[in-house]
């Protein structure tokens, strides 16, 4: 599979403009086709619609906030709580095609996914979960999980088929009390726990490949797409890539 197999579905906020723009930089830099692009508005202001590219497809999203918030908080959560929702309307306007879905602040480095099994209904990128660093999250499940996912980069590759998922995750969402970190994957994990899940096709791909979250990963794992998620990756105002990820990706 290439990036130019997939239509884009991606969330933004004000809060995170500058990280929207590094990774439409990127698209743009591999020339990717804009019109295949979904930017769900969770609270972008008129100045930052203005330079946009024009090929974009914006969908107004139910929940929006503009201000600044910090991840795992009450108004983030708010954010997150689109994804389904925002997922569901691109898969109804792009008809079933293959949709990756991506945080914004990821930045994807080259076009190759050939690691993925084209005939696989999701693609989840994981890491591993050993006992010496099992979490909260992870520990309440019944299970033993030694995967772990992140949904800044999923893959799905077949949406219709995922779409008795999204249902899921939704319902769950409404009933499963909020952890205090790690609040999308933690209902993931549900999910993914449920019957539901078990009956479709998913592939497991390390993260070091498709959301890579260290530098030091790019060139040992000839990394596709990388995520700087969590404070170690970003700047004190946590609003742009530390100094060495703009090292790496001379950004």
């Amino acid at each position: 599979m290439q990036l130019f197999d997939y239509y884009l579905a991606v969330i933004a906020s004000h809060n995170v403009i500058g990280f929207l723009n590094i990774l439409l930089k990127s698209l743009k830099r591999l020339n990717f086709d804009f019109s295949k692009l979904y930017l769900g508005d969770a609270g972008l202001k008129s100045e930052d619609l203005i330079k946009l590219n024009k090929k974009i497809n914006i969908i107004n999203l139910p929940n929006k906030n503009q201000n600044k918030f910090r991840t795992q908080s009450i108004e983030y959560r708010r954010i997150i709580d689109n994804r389904v929702w925002f997922l569901k309307k691109v898969n109804s306007a792009i008809g079933g095609l293959p949709i990756l879905q991506l945080d914004t602040d990821t930045y994807v480095v080259k076009t190759d996914f050939s690691l993925i099994d084209p005939e696989s209904d999701v693609v989840l990128t994981v890491r591993d979960v050993s006992k010496g660093n099992i979490n909260a999250t992870v520990r309440r499940f019944k299970q033993y999980i030694t995967h772990y996912p992140n949904l800044g980069v999923v893959f799905w590759n077949k949406p219709n088929n995922c779409i008795t998922i999204w249902n899921e995750w939704e319902r769950l969402r409404s009933v499963i009390s909020p952890d205090k970190s790690q609040y999308e994957q933690n209902i993931f994990l549900h999910v993914m726990e449920s019957p539901i899940f078990k009956k479709i096709k998913v592939q497991k791909i390390y993260c070091c490949y498709y959301n890579s979250y260290s530098p030091s990963w790019l060139k040992k794992y000839d990394s596709s797409i990388v995520h700087f998620k969590g404070g170690s990756a970003r700047d004190k105002s946590q609003r742009k890539p530390n100094s060495a990820w703009s090292k790496f990706l001379e950004l």
